[in-house]
């Protein structure tokens, strides 16, 4: 979300400046997106409608309260309209409409089914690529591979990619081949060592993200203090 959303301003420099689309304000449109998406891991309708509520919200008004995307109960209007004190409500500011307007494709884009799909399960890591990488393991792109070569090293990948390397032990069998202790406690513990490093690289994906959003934060907050000085009344 964050790059489309900084290309729009790069490409259209009156989407930028105070009480626009800065850095400050990627950012949590950004985190909005993300948070909209995992808690909604299992549902894309829900994903989609949250994702909608994050930008509609946003640019809501009192003139023009847009809070047809957000869920009753929780977003704090919604609240106030069943509390009947929609008079006492008072909307933050709001972007602005030509910001708006240059975002809602963005929105479109990032919210259609068929990429709300793969985000079923709140999964970040692109599958795709570790399956791709144990077929070019065996099967490498540095060399040349035949049709008989490449469709083996698919279903080998198949099945190390979805249950380790135990499979092999069973295609060594049917070869009859014979199948030690040690060719199963290998097996086994490669299998661990996999699960072990997925564990610990995730973690670290974890904190790198934080320490990132951290960083990203601290500068949106640089950015948007040096825009309002730029921006103040008198200074030119």
């Amino acid at each position: 979300m964050s790059t489309p959303l900084r290309n729009a301003k790069k490409n259209n420099k009156g989407l930028g400046g105070q009480g626009k689309l800065t850095d400050k304000v990627i950012g949590e449109l950004s985190k909005y997106y993300g948070n909209a998406i995992r808690n909604n891991k299992n549902n894309t309708e829900a994903m989609k409608n949250a994702i909608l509520a994050t930008l509609y919200h946003k640019c809501s008004t009192d003139a023009h309260p847009q809070h047809q995307f957000c869920p009753e109960g929780t977003d704090s209007w919604q609240k106030a309209k069943s509390d009947k004190k929609l008079n006492d409500y008072k909307h933050k500011r709001a972007l602005p409409e030509d910001v708006f307007k240059a975002i809602l494709p963005i929105y479109g884009d990032l919210s259609n089914e068929d990429l709300l799909t793969r985000c079923i399960g709140g999964y970040t890591q692109n599958a795709n690529e570790s399956y791709n990488n144990l077929i070019w393991k065996i099967a490498p792109k540095t060399g040349f591979s035949g049709t008989e070569i490449v469709e083996i090293a698919t279903y080998l990948s198949v099945c190390i990619f979805n249950n380790g390397l135990k499979p092999l032990l069973s295609f060594m069998a049917q070869l009859d081949i014979q199948v030690g202790k040690r060719a199963e406690a290998a097996c086994a513990a490669e299998d661990e060592r996999r699960s072990h490093d997925a564990e610990v690289d995730a973690k670290r994906s974890k904190e790198s993200r934080i320490n990132r959003r951290i960083a990203e934060q601290q500068q949106a907050d640089t950015d948007e203090a040096l825009e309002t000085s730029y921006y103040a009344a008198g200074n030119f």
